[in-house]
């Protein structure tokens, strides 16, 4: 007798569904993949659920969390026409199963197979409160920068937004210490704002770099601030963003080349496009000068020194 797809399989094989161009072949939902039953019948569904390869996805599907997990919704998920139809059997089914006699269907399918995760909106709201609070600790950094707070003095306002707002679940889990302050503000805000004012003088044709290098008592090191001055088509305006500090062990030419060129990430493109340079008076920045615009010829395969003669004359003035 050939034997052909019926509902009734899902409830003893809950992974597996009717093939939507044979009748006479059963799809496995999990391996994905179908199988011929005309002539097997059951033992086609034991000999899949047996298989290696099967058991290995069931193992893999059991330890993952499903979407629908992390979805708060009354309404139950969408499923397919297999699980459709198993919901669609209630708990008075009393039948005994063709395993076991003494079985009945509706224990083996219990009706909470039909009903979405509780947790869930639980589980959703754990992840958006993590971003949340992570956005609430960038603009607290971004509030200690801007008004000139030392790291120890912003380090305690965890404490103080803990008491001020008791009923706030962003306040609870904020934590932010003197520590943690510095580290986001140095490894995480300051490389991301550098590498987007790179980015804007990439495609820029010009722009004026300026320094000043002055001796950093606590690093005991010559520290070389770089700012730069560009037309910013988007405000109509000359803007000044500061790139960098660069921190040399002395203040000779080469090693003031080396600090720019360390800020600029060794990026010829970006050297090539300087039009003027502003500095104080030393006259080591008369050959840094002259080191400057040798760079610049060499990247650009001209021996000629028109650069040279206006970053001069720019000195001048």
């Amino acid at each position: 007798m050939v034997t052909k797809y019926s509902v009734r399989y899902v409830l003893l094989f809950p992974w597996c569904g009717p093939d939507p161009k044979d009748t006479r072949s059963a799809r496995c939902m999990s391996c994905n993949k179908s199988y011929k039953i005309d002539t097997m019948g059951k033992a086609a569904f034991i000999s899949n659920e047996k298989s290696k390869g099967h058991q290995i996805i069931i193992k893999m599907q059991s330890s993952n969390t499903l979407m629908t997990h992390y979805v708060d919704s009354k309404e139950a998920p969408k499923t397919d026409d297999s699980t459709q139809n198993l919901c669609s059997i209630n708990s008075t089914i009393v039948e005994p199963s063709e395993r076991d006699p003494t079985i009945c269907l509706n224990s083996i399918i219990p009706d909470t197979v039909c009903t979405p995760s509780r947790s869930a909106g639980a589980t959703m709201k754990k992840y958006v409160l993590k971003e949340a609070v992570t956005k609430a600790e960038i603009s607290w950094c971004f509030h200690t920068i801007a008004t000139h707070s030392s790291a120890l003095s912003a380090g305690t306002a965890a404490s103080v937004f803990k008491a001020m707002f008791p009923d706030s679940d962003i306040a609870a889990s904020f934590e932010l210490g003197r520590t943690k302050i510095g580290y986001l503000i140095t490894y995480g805000l300051a490389p991301y704002f550098s590498q987007k004012i790179l980015g804007v003088l990439t495609q820029l044709s010009e722009f004026v770099v300026g320094f000043d290098e002055s001796l950093n008592k606590i690093a005991q090191k010559q520290q070389m601030d770089i700012v730069v001055r560009y037309w910013c088509t988007q405000k109509n305006e000359v803007v000044s963003r500061y790139v960098g500090s660069a921190f040399l062990t002395s203040t000779r030419a080469k090693d003031l080349l080396q600090g720019l060129k360390i800020q600029f990430n060794e990026n010829p493109s970006v050297l090539n496009n300087i039009i003027q340079i502003s500095m104080d008076g030393p006259n080591v920045n008369f050959c840094l000068l002259k080191e400057l615009n040798k760079e610049i010829q060499e990247n650009r395969g001209d021996s000629s020194s028109p650069i040279l003669s206006k970053l001069r004359t720019s000195r001048r003035s």
